[in-house]
């Protein structure tokens, strides 16, 4: 009976153990909410203020950038003060891209993940030169160019500084293309 005792006692750790591990150190996963209905979006008529607001409902929905970009416990950098923080980063020896401005900068992170990668979040084994970011043009999250120019601006503005954002170029492209 005491064997008995012995083998429940260590179940009940472990089962206290990995709940616990899961509660405090596995990253919160949560998966996006269904997308609302489609509305009609009049491209040629829309402002910037309603472009930002697409992309933000890219950044937290299609995209899934919210997932992995967050303040606290994110498995990647922290996308707040990005439009800020660009220029540094774009100086940095360690940078590969080609990105003249934060609002490129911006682009090309989601389109060559490793042109930066910020110490401490590239894949293990690589030094921080590889980022374990999909190019989101690409499934499995598959971002149209508008998409991405939206959330582009959104980030711009959530770092405190206006969005940079050619709109009236981004409408022709997305009209000529049909798409």
């Amino acid at each position: 009976m005491k064997v008995f005792y012995r083998y429940a006692a260590f179940a009940v750790m472990a089962v206290v153990f990995y709940t616990a591990f899961v509660e405090l150190v596995a990253p919160d996963v949560t998966p996006s909410p269904p997308p609302p209905e489609e509305e009609f979006v009049d491209i040629g008529k829309m402002t910037v203020e309603e472009f930002i607001i697409i992309g933000e409902r890219v950044f937290k929905g299609k995209g899934s950038c919210a997932l992995c970009h967050k303040r606290v416990r994110g498995r990647a950098p922290w996308l707040g003060e990005i439009a800020v923080t660009a220029a540094k980063r774009m100086e940095d020896p360690r940078y590969r891209g080609k990105a003249t401005n934060p609002h490129e900068y911006i682009l090309e992170s989601m389109l060559d993940p490793s042109a930066y990668v910020v110490p401490g979040y590239g894949k293990k084994g690589t030094a921080d030169t590889v980022s374990p970011m999909p190019d989101a043009s690409k499934p499995p999250v598959g971002l149209s160019r508008f998409e991405m120019e939206a959330v582009a601006a959104y980030l711009e503005t959530i770092s405190g500084r206006g969005a940079t954002v050619d709109l009236e170029r981004i409408k022709k492209e997305f009209l000529s293309n049909g798409r």
